[in-house]
Order: structure tokens, then C-alpha cells, then sequence
């Protein structure tokens, strides 16, 4: 996923960051890249890019445990992805897949961003 970019610095750096931790592939790197990505959306709540992997890290995280979601997580899941569909409708197809297949959006690519 790649738009425009967020116009916050900060919000930049920890989604960077957490797609760091995602990729180092452990259990303690997803927890770290969550709070990562949780991070982002707080310093730019119109950070699409952000939604759309923090929902990625939440399912990923899930398959390394082993377990099916909860409906808590799962409603947050969806939650995070409706989120980044309308604040990046141009990814809509990409993200109502996730939906409809209830993963965590695949390997949504880049990053900076909103539509």
C-alpha cells in the first residue's frame, strides 16, 4: 500500500519501525511491531498504511500462537481494515479481500500511506 504520504514525522518512524520488527519474524518482534503500528495511528489517526498493518501484525500474531481470534480481536481486525479502506479507497479491492477472507491483509507493500 503506498499513497500519500502522512504528514507526521513521528507517525513515519514508528511504522517504519514496526515493519522492521514484523519482518525479524518472531513472537516478541510482532508484539513490538503492534505497539509500533498502534504508535502510528495515535500520532496520525489518518495514517491508512497504518490500519491496514496494524490488522496484518494482529493476524500474523494469531498464526504464530496458533489460535483462531477471538470476536474481540476479530471485530478490531476488521475494524482496522474498514478503517484504511476508507481512508484509502484506491486499496479497497487489496483490503476487502482480507475482509472477505478474514486474513490480515496479505503483504500490503509499502507504506506511507493515505489517499
Amino acid at each position: 500500500m503506498s499513497a500519500r504520504q502522512t504528514t507526521s514525522p513521528e507517525a513515519y518512524e514508528a511504522f517504519l519501525r514496526g515493519r522492521e520488527r514484523f519482518y525479524i519474524g518472531t513472537s516478541a518482534s510482532h508484539v513490538e511491531a503492534v505497539a509500533l503500528f498502534r504508535r502510528a495511528i495515535t500520532l496520525d489517526p489518518q495514517y491508512a498504511a497504518a490500519h491496514a498493518w496494524l490488522a496484518q501484525m494482529l493476524g500474523s500474531q494469531l498464526a504464530l500462537l496458533g489460535r483462531t481470534a477471538t470476536a474481540e480481536e476479530w471485530a478490531e481486525r476488521q475494524h482496522l481494515i474498514q478503517r484504511a479502506i476508507d481512508l484509502a479507497p484506491r486499496f479497497a479491492k487489496r483490503l476487502r479481500g482480507a475482509l472477505d477472507h478474514g486474513d490480515g491483509g496479505g503483504e500490503l507493500g509499502g507504506g506511507t500511506g493515505r489517499s
